[in-house]
């Protein structure tokens, strides 16, 4: 492989882990604002837990609610904004039964935009890091991969 393709998988690399960063701090406004946002009673239609095969196992938590603002009826699958800890089959399970517990489940809607919900308001322990982290490591190997391909 020459250098000049490394030098370009690195850049090409390290643009993706920012743009990835970019989205989980997208994600990240909407956590941290979901704490304030009105809710409204929901009825969940299903809640799951898929496991992934692989080392490691991962689990994904999967749910499905209806809910009504203003008169207008809407349906969602978001169970929080942010990354969820896929990798602890306790911690997705409690996530999942701390959203949909038993009987009416509880939305939080942003007022601007209903559209916009999930059950599980606010930031975990994946929210912040994770953009901190990708954007570190994105920078990092764009930085890189320019300063490899000005030296050539």
């Amino acid at each position: 492989m020459s250098v000049l393709r490394i030098v370009n998988v690195t850049s090409l690399v390290g643009l993706t882990a920012t743009l990835l960063a970019l989205f989980a701090c997208w994600e990240a406004r909407f956590a941290l604002a979901s704490r304030r946002w009105p809710t409204a009673p929901g009825r969940l239609l299903f809640a799951g837990l898929s496991q992934a095969a692989g080392m490691p196992v991962m689990y994904s938590p999967s749910v499905r609610y209806q809910y009504t603002v203003g008169g207008v009826q809407y349906e969602s699958t978001r169970l929080r904004f942010g990354a969820l800890n896929n990798f602890s089959y306790s911690m997705t399970m409690s996530a999942l039964h701390t959203a949909t517990g038993t009987g009416t489940i509880t939305v939080f809607y942003d007022p601007h935009r209903p559209t916009r919900c999930c059950l599980l308001p606010g930031a975990n322990e994946w929210t912040l890091v994770t953009p901190v982290l990708l954007l570190i490591f994105g920078t990092g190997l764009l930085a890189l991969g320019l300063w490899a391909g000005l030296r050539m």
